[in-house]
C-alpha cells in the first residue's frame, strides 16, 4: 500500500513537523499523485510544513508540477478547507467548479467532495483545515464546491501574511494562552472568508447580519490591542465611520458598545488569570 498524500507528516499538535518527499520512488509510493508525460519523476519534490493550533490544522507545501486528487472519505467529510497560494499557480476542480489560483488568491473547498488539484508549475500554497463542526457551532454556512476568494477578500483580513509566521518552529511549542489567542484569530478570519463566499440571492439582512459578525469576531482577536477604536475599525474594513456605525445602528445596538463589551471581557479573563498566577506566554506570533 501507498502512502495518501494528504495524510503525509500530520502528527504536528502544537509542534512544527516538516516533511520532504522526492524522486521517483516518491512518486510511485505516494497515493494520489500522477505525473504529466512530459514531466521527469527524478526531479518530483513535495515539501510540507505542517502545525495544529487548537482546532485547526496548517500546513505549508511546496511541490512541483503535478496532479493531486484527494478522493472522498470518511474522516474528510467532516473537514473544510482554504488554501491560500504564496507562489506559482493551480486550479483546483470539485463538483464541476473550476477556479484558477494565482500568487495571492486563494478557495474554499469542502471534504464532503473529491477534488483534483492541477500544478503546472513549482508551487507553495498554505493551507489550513478545520472539522466542519466547529464551524456548525459558529452559525457559519458552506459552499457546495470549491469558491475562489478573491486577494481583496483575502487581504482585508490582514491575516494573509501572518500564516506565514505561524510555521516558525522557534515559537513552540506555544503555552495554552497563546493557543488560545491563535484560534481566536484564526476564528475571525474564518468569519470573514465566509462572507467572500455568501451567496448574493441571499437577502439584505443576512448580509449585514454576516458583517456584524466578521466585525466583532474582528474585535474579539484584537482585544488587546490598546490602539483598537471605532476609527480603525473603520479604517480596515476601509468603510466611513458613519457607515460602520449605521451597520450596527440598524440592529439596534452601538458598534463603540459592543468594543467596550468585548474589551472589558478580555480585561476580565486577564485580570483573572493574573490572580491565579497563570505564566506570561514566552513567545508571541504576529506581534
Amino acid at each position: 500500500m501507498g502512502t495518501k498524500i494528504w495524510g503525509v507528516g500530520l502528527n504536528s499538535d502544537n509542534q512544527v513537523t516538516k516533511v520532504v518527499v522526492a524522486g521517483r520512488e516518491a512518486v510511485g509510493r505516494l497515493e494520489g499523485v500522477t505525473l504529466a508525460a512530459s514531466d521527469r519523476p527524478d526531479d518530483f519534490r513535495f515539501e510540507q510544513t505542517s502545525v495544529t493550533i487548537g482546532n485547526y490544522l496548517l500546513r505549508r507545501i511546496s511541490v512541483t508540477p503535478a496532479r493531486i486528487e484527494r478522493p472522498y472519505t470518511a474522516e474528510s467529510s467532516g473537514q473544510l478547507r482554504f488554501t491560500f497560494v504564496l507562489k506559482g499557480s493551480m486550479t483546483i476542480t470539485q463538483a464541476g467548479r473550476r477556479v484558477l489560483l494565482n500568487p495571492g488568491d486563494g478557495a474554499v473547498s469542502i471534504g464532503w467532495q473529491s477534488y483534483l488539484s492541477v500544478i503546472p508549475e513549482e508551487t507553495t500554497v498554505v493551507r489550513v483545515t478545520i472539522e466542519r463542526e466547529i464551524l456548525d457551532s459558529k452559525g457559519i454556512l458552506f459552499p457546495h464546491s470549491v469558491r475562489k476568494l478573491s486577494q481583496r477578500s483575502i487581504l482585508s483580513s490582514g491575516l494573509a501574511a501572518f500564516f506565514n509566521e505561524l510555521f516558525d518552529p522557534r515559537y513552540y511549542p506555544l503555552p495554552p494562552a497563546e493557543v488560545a489567542r491563535m484560534s481566536d484569530l484564526i476564528d475571525a478570519f474564518f468569519v470573514e472568508l465566509h462572507l467572500a463566499y455568501v451567496e448574493k440571492f441571499r437577502a439584505a439582512e443576512d448580509r449585514k447580519d454576516d458583517q456584524r459578525a466578521a466585525v466583532i469576531g474582528y474585535i474579539r482577536g484584537r482585544a488587546g490591542d490598546p490602539d483598537l477604536t471605532v476609527a480603525s475599525i473603520a479604517e480596515h474594513y476601509d468603510m466611513s465611520m458613519r457607515t460602520l456605525q449605521r451597520l450596527f445602528r440598524d440592529a439596534g445596538t452601538s458598534l463603540r458598545d459592543e468594543v467596550a463589551a468585548v474589551v472589558a471581557q478580555h480585561e476580565s479573563r486577564a485580570d483573572g488569570r493574573a490572580q491565579v498566577g497563570a505564566p506570561a506566554p514566552s513567545a508571541s506570533i504576529g506581534g
